[in-house]
């Protein structure tokens, strides 16, 4: 930031955002010792949104830079990052325009090193962004503190391996981000791993939330990690918090990119901590790590199934639990009531999953599936049988049409005198509104 020269009107010096690029110069005037080894050139002035209205104060560096103006008579002051056009090779300023919204003032801002992730922090307040050029992208954000602190003052922040560490004057915390490649907000969890607060005795049983280390900090700084620990600066010398808990172990080796040797420390958690154990990694993008989980719940596997594509693992719960395992997840939905009384499920996870194997090509499963309903011989089995053949009528009409016969009826042949032509005649055990549309428009 540099000061206008003033006018011939002699108003005020306007303060102003030069870009400038280094350029590098050859290897033997450097040596000379009379030049540096790279020389500063001017690239022009970066106009910025709103003019000269409010005059930038500050500058974050960064990959894309960010550009802050105080304002204290109003709302304290706004930020805002700018970039360079998409497809513009030339380096002037005049390619350089705003991107994402107007931001307040920031405390800091913080980039990760491969320049994609950023941290924002307004007063004790931490918002993470993706910058994928032009745009920028707010993945979510999170209050820092521990409960009881009040006027949050953040004293340093810093990317370690995918995970954010942040410092306030007593607390130290880590922030685990989501999975940044889904569309739409990440879930983002945040635990306190050191407080001047904290509990001075440890817990004797297991957590599945990490503990909070009891330690004296004074203004303390992230410095980096180190044999499984973070190191972390105070006014009063140097800590290494340990991150030997199972959650963290997890929490750190996923961000890092390494998820086979996150799945080693699953086995360290009890199983009846495995339900929330699924969601933290569910959180993380990782559905197939929670599906491998033993404690978890057989609704809860077929769920994950369903909405992350895991076709394999499905095929392996069907024949491990069979249609009777399926059945016993509608048992426990309970009553669903509404306002005009006691409501019933629109379709059973039986059919459901049905269709979810059909659309991945698992016809033959299916059918073995609706088999077995028939089988079973009860209303509600063949029920699932007759919406589990109507489905593979598109795929495999002819025995998908035996089995609707099985399910609505048997049709014969039979002889009127009267009328001297020959009619159908169904004789059958269950009578369902499906049952005559079936046996007139489709057998």
């Amino acid at each position: 930031i540099h000061n206008n020269p003033p006018s011939t009107d002699g108003s005020r010096f306007m303060p102003r955002v030069e870009a400038k690029i280094l350029v590098s110069v050859s290897a033997n005037a450097a040596e000379m010792g009379s030049i540096a080894a790279a020389t500063a050139r001017g690239l022009g002035d970066i106009q910025l949104r709103g003019g000269n209205r409010k005059p930038a104060t500050t500058l974050f560096g960064g990959p894309v830079l960010c550009v802050a103006c105080k304002d204290e008579a109003s709302d304290g002051g706004s930020s805002m990052f700018y970039t360079r056009k998409p497809g513009t090779e030339e380096r002037t300023s005049a390619n350089y325009i705003s991107s994402g919204p107007t931001l307040p003032y920031p405390d800091f801002v913080e980039w990760d090193d491969d320049g994609r992730l950023c941290a924002v922090v307004v007063q004790g307040l931490v918002a993470v962004y993706l910058s994928e050029d032009p745009e920028f992208i707010l993945l979510g954000n999170v209050q820092l503190g521990a409960p009881m602190e009040r006027n949050v003052v953040v004293t340093s922040l810093k990317f370690v391996y995918g995970v954010l560490y942040c410092t306030t004057k007593t607390t130290v915390q880590c922030i685990f981000l989501g999975d940044i490649a889904r569309d739409g907000i990440c879930h983002l969890d945040t635990f306190i791993l050191a407080s001047a607060s904290g509990p001075s005795l440890p817990s004797r049983s297991f957590s599945l939330t990490p503990p909070t280390i009891a330690m004296t900090l004074n203004h303390p700084t992230i410095l980096g990690y180190q044999s499984g620990s973070l190191l972390v600066s105070t006014n009063i010398g140097v800590y290494a918090i340990r991150l030997d808990h199972p959650l963290l172990r997890i929490g750190c080796l996923i961000a890092a990119g390494l998820p086979s040797r996150a799945q080693r420390w699953l086995g360290s958690i009890p199983y009846q901590y495995h339900e929330a154990l699924a969601a933290f990694l569910e959180r993380r993008g990782h559905a197939i790590l929670a599906a491998s989980l033993p404690g978890l719940s057989l609704e809860t596997l077929v769920d994950l199934c369903l909405r992350y594509g895991l076709t394999e693992r499905l095929v392996e719960l069907i024949s491990l639990y069979g249609l009777r395992g399926l059945r016993q997840i509608d048992l426990g939905r309970g009553v669903s009531v509404g306002i005009l009384g006691p409501e019933e499920h629109d379709h059973s996870v039986v059919v459901c999953v049905g269709a979810y194997l059909l659309s991945e090509g698992q016809s033959e499963m299916v059918k073995n599936m609706a088999i077995e309903c028939l089988e079973t011989g009860d209303p509600a089995s063949t029920k699932e049988a007759l919406l589990l053949s109507s489905l593979l009528l598109a795929i495999d009409p002819v025995p998908a049409k035996q089995m609707l016969r099985t399910s609505v009826g048997e049709k014969r042949e039979t002889h009127d005198i009267m009328l001297q032509a020959e009619e159908p005649e169904f004789v059958f055990s269950n009578n369902y509104p499906m049952d005559s549309l079936v046996r007139d428009h489709i057998l």
